[in-house]
């Protein structure tokens, strides 16, 4: 049996068809290594190379064994919290109904129901997927999402959406944009400082679609600048890493950030902005709490906490103002501390930190430098949302566009937290089944799915 027939036979016993170049390329080179040293003994070209594939040993017990090695993985545990998480948010969605009064708002209830069926579905689709597509085809997805980015706000208020509708579009649109980052990001590795800038570059058009929504600019903003100091600190560029470092944390982190608390204090005088805006900023901030005393709520949930029972509703004087907020989108651990006791809504938040925790050592367990990148993007995006959105719950003063992975209502979050979610899952399941050298090659614009005879 010649090398090439013994390599047709072995990755014939492996079912995932991804995985079949990269056994090929191994056992290639392992008989040709062991060839060359057959050779430097004196053997023959052919004899040598017929001894090294006689030492590989029966091929189909061999391909069988590498079967069991390269094939895909499911992580069942991520996988299991995600369903515990949709299962505990559907919950709430339906008591959430009637404890507020009103009966009617079941609807609720049967639209985040479709939601989450809908989002299940795209959550399979993109875990089929080969999730390497991110890097291969990252200048297209940035230009797609960007594309569509800038018609939602070029419509917003005036189309088809509303207002409302259109900032949830563009805060659910960013959340894309953050895994596709991170294949841009591996797309320029191998550069130096141009790549550098280009990375930055493309990092600015997203930040100002995403202006108009504090949660999103935020999120965006620094999980694309974490994202470009994990490239650099773990070597994707010639560069001197210490100081690009200092330069991103100082250029794109520190001055941006005490710009904006100047603008903040200042802005009023000089008449820049409008006051609406600034009142977004400076709420935004944490300065100013116009919104959050119309409302009432600052002084309320203070009051509740301080209240609040082990078990059970927590009696106020003011707790018809749970019926004055968005309880099914914004605040739904409020809620569950009001309506149900401490017990209950400490128990949803350790749900949440386990659920994060895990997600993060999945992706930091990640040996392929993209696979890792790609779920630690994910990650982020998770962890981003859940401290935004408990924070908001627990101690008030951020208002803006709000999503809580799995617990809140809503169709475009929704939808796209679970496509994160396949997008992570699918990170995991090609983590023995992907080769980090094939990635750059463009293999056209066909979509592939891993599959599995």
């Amino acid at each position: 049996m010649n090398m090439h027939e013994y390599l047709d036979t072995v990755t014939g016993q492996i079912r995932c068809r991804q995985a079949r170049p990269i056994v090929e390329e191994e056992m290639k080179q392992h008989i040709e290594d062991q060839a060359e040293a057959y050779r430097q003994e004196g053997m023959e070209e052919q004899k040598a190379l017929e001894a090294a594939v006689r030492e590989m040993g029966d091929p189909v017990e061999a391909g069988t064994l590498l079967d069991r090695v390269h094939r895909p993985k499911t992580e069942w545990s991520v996988l299991c919290l995600i369903g515990i998480m949709s299962i505990a948010g559907l919950i709430l969605q339906y008591l959430f109904a009637f404890r507020c009064g009103r009966e009617a708002s079941v609807n609720y209830f049967l639209r985040q129901s479709g939601y989450i069926l809908i989002g299940f579905v795209c959550m399979l689709a993109v875990y089929r997927m080969d999730y390497t597509l991110l890097a291969k085809w990252a200048a297209a997805f940035w230009a797609g999402l960007l594309m569509t980015a800038v018609l939602i706000y070029g419509a917003e208020g005036g189309g088809p959406l509303s207002y409302g509708q259109a900032r949830l579009a563009l805060y659910a649109v960013t959340m894309l944009y953050i895994p596709v980052y991170a294949g841009i990001l591996f797309h320029y590795r191998g550069g130096g400082y141009r790549q550098i800038f280009y990375c930055i570059a493309m990092m600015l058009p997203f930040l100002w679609v995403a202006r108009f929504s504090g949660a999103a600019l935020l999120q965006t903003f620094f999980i694309s600048v974490m994202l470009l100091c994990a490239a650099v600190a773990r070597g994707w560029y010639h560069v001197r890493r210490g100081t690009v470092l200092t330069g991103i944390l100082g250029g794109l982190v520190v001055l941006p950030f005490i710009s904006l608390y100047g603008i903040a204090y200042f802005e009023l005088e000089t008449g820049l902005l409008a006051e609406y805006q600034m009142v977004r900023l400076r709420t935004m901030l944490g300065m100013n709490s116009i919104l959050s005393d119309h409302w009432g709520y600052n002084d309320w949930l203070r009051t509740l906490l301080r209240g609040c029972k082990l078990m059970g509703r927590t009696e106020l004087s003011g707790g018809s103002a749970m019926q004055n907020i968005s309880i099914q989108n914004d605040y739904v651990i409020t809620g569950l501390f009001a309506y149900y006791g401490l017990a209950a809504g400490l128990l949803l938040l350790l749900l949440i930190a386990f659920f994060l925790v895990r997600i993060f050592r999945v992706a930091w367990k990640q040996q392929n430098q993209f696979g890792h990148m790609t779920g630690l993007s994910c990650a982020l995006l998770f962890a981003f949302q859940s401290v935004i959105y408990i924070a908001s719950n627990l101690w008030g003063g951020f208002i803006g566009q709000m999503s809580m992975p799995f617990l809140s209502y809503g169709f475009a979050c929704t939808v796209v937290n679970f496509i994160l979610a396949g997008i992570f899952l699918s990170v995991y399941r090609g983590s023995t089944i992907t080769d980090e050298r094939r990635i750059r090659k463009n293999d056209g614009w066909k979509i592939k799915f891993v599959r599995e005879e």
